[in-house]
């Protein structure tokens, strides 16, 4: 098999270090904070190194991606499947290595990453979806709690944590206990019909 990129280094990332293998050198270990980074960067600079491929590895890849990226080098991101060893014994060591010369032959494929823009979108996005789950679950609580205490106002309102319901359970909390008071409290108009 011919190789194709001779200028080729395997990174294999880790939450606490990144191991790096360029083809006759030792495999070198550096820390994962911004100043190893840029330690890491120099040290692919001065092996002449063009090309790096990288398995994305939850979020560590982000950062040292846009870091070497911005360096200039040709970053290849690639499914962590694609680069499983034969069973044996997997050391940081041999991860970075075998990364090294699946790149170096051209046997890797890029992961799509799209561009800044769309990934800052897709952060808030995913914040969003969270705070919503979070909001969510909250909600449950409050509605279990008032269960547990024989308060029903999910039987009288479609929100609980809309404006009435907010303001029936301030109410509440304030010493209200009459249900005709509480019902009476003018804010919305989306309360369920009362059976009689």
């Amino acid at each position: 098999m011919q190789k194709l990129r001779y200028n080729a280094a395997g990174i294999d990332i880790g939450a606490k270090k990144i191991f790096i293998a360029i083809e006759g050198v030792p495999v070198r270990n550096f820390s994962t904070f911004t100043a190893d980074f840029r330690l890491a960067i120099e040290y692919l600079l001065s092996h002449k190194i063009e090309t790096v491929a990288m398995e994305a590895t939850g979020v560590y890849w982000v950062i040292l991606y846009d870091m070497l990226e911005a360096a200039g080098f040709d970053v290849w991101l690639v499914d962590g499947r694609a680069t499983r060893q034969a069973p044996g014994r997997k050391t940081d060591v041999k991860d970075c290595q075998w990364i090294q010369q699946l790149h170096s032959y051209g046997l890797l494929n890029r992961c799509f990453i799209p561009e800044a823009h769309i990934q800052e979108l897709r952060t808030y996005q995913r914040l969003r979806e969270d705070h919503i789950r979070s909001a969510s679950m909250h909600i449950n609580h409050m509605q279990k709690a008032l269960t547990l205490m024989n308060i029903r106002l999910k039987e009288v309102l479609n929100q609980i944590h809309g404006v009435s319901g907010l303001a029936m359970i301030r109410a509440i909390l304030d010493g209200e206990r009459d249900a005709k008071k509480l019902f009476a409290i003018p804010v919305s108009k989306k309360r369920k019909r009362m059976k009689s």
